[in-house]
């Protein structure tokens, strides 16, 4: 199921985990045992990855989340 990134406001991260799944993945564990991927699934003429993380995704785990901006280059 899709859901809207603002679901994750306001909610406490737990763990936070890079996986490959039809390219990279980011699993997103709440404290709550809600569990979210952010990915993007490939159209058939494409290839779409995570190149770059800005910052260290281990700082985000014991925080909750206050903003669903994302930034791109």
């Amino acid at each position: 199921m899709m859901v809207d990134i603002s679901e994750l406001l306001g909610k406490y991260i737990f763990k936070i985990e890079r996986t490959e799944k039809d390219g990279d993945c980011l699993v997103f564990n709440l404290s709550n045992g809600a569990i979210y991927e952010q990915y993007h699934e490939q159209d058939c003429c494409e290839n779409v990855w995570i190149e770059d993380i800005n910052g260290d995704l281990d700082d985000l785990i014991g925080s909750f989340v206050t903003s669903r901006r994302i930034c791109s280059r």
